[in-house]
């Protein structure tokens, strides 16, 4: 098996696993307080936990933007930090209600930098289509939040 080969697939397993952090905080969510794991603040963990997860795609965004400055078709330290500090301010200003419709709109406008990466082909095809599932299952779990708790 190639090196690129290998590579790609340990991206992909780190990403699916960066995944179960939300899903795991949702079904907790979901299962409500008379749970046996009723100690656990599942809710607290998803947001923080969210607010992380949207701070490491800043920093790859940085990291790209680095690696390539003269093929960038966004601005992507900007766009990146701007959605980031947004998230950061609703966490720590908004109820949780409205922090989560940020989050969303943070999902999504990451998303779209990242579409935009591909046109410019600074990314690869495969991992578009793997934020684009990955993005698809975190906006589950965020809607899921948003409807039921």
């Amino acid at each position: 098996m190639s090196t690129v080969r290998k590579e790609r697939k340990v991206i992909t397993k780190l990403i699916y696993a960066g995944a179960l952090p939300f899903i795991f905080t949702t079904m907790v969510a979901l299962i409500g307080p008379n749970s046996y794991m009723y100690l656990l603040d599942a809710r607290a963990l998803f947001n923080s936990y969210a607010l992380i997860i949207c701070c490491f795609l800043c920093g790859a965004l940085w990291g790209l933007g680095l690696a390539k400055p003269d093929k960038l078709p966004v601005n992507v330290f900007l766009w990146g930090n701007s959605a980031v500090v947004l998230l950061w301010f609703s966490w720590y200003l908004l109820p949780t209600f409205a922090y989560r419709l940020v989050l969303l709109l943070v999902l999504l406008w990451l998303l779209w930098i990242d579409r935009r990466l591909l046109r410019a082909d600074i990314i690869s095809s495969w991992y578009f289509k793997l934020r684009v599932r990955i993005t698809a299952m975190v906006t589950v779990c965020v809607v899921l939040l948003l409807v039921f708790t």
